[in-house]
């Protein structure tokens, strides 16, 4: 299990925080999934920022450990 940085909005301010979670391979391609389908409809230019994140993290977990 990896932990990554996040971006997310604080729901009563609306600012951008970076929250640490522990994701596990299924969860990052889910999380993966879910943002494609939002930035279809949004086309924010931070969902590309996060799914590139993602797919680094997915490297990540697939280099072999030496």
């Amino acid at each position: 299990m990896k932990i990554i940085e996040h971006m997310a909005r604080d729901i009563k301010s609306g600012e951008t925080v970076h929250i640490a979670v522990p994701l596990t391979r299924q969860e990052i391609e889910k999380r993966m999934d879910e943002l494609a389908r939002k930035y279809v409809e949004k086309r924010d230019p931070e969902i590309i920022d996060e799914l590139y994140n993602l797919r680094l993290e997915l490297k990540r977990l697939d280099a072999p450990k030496t």
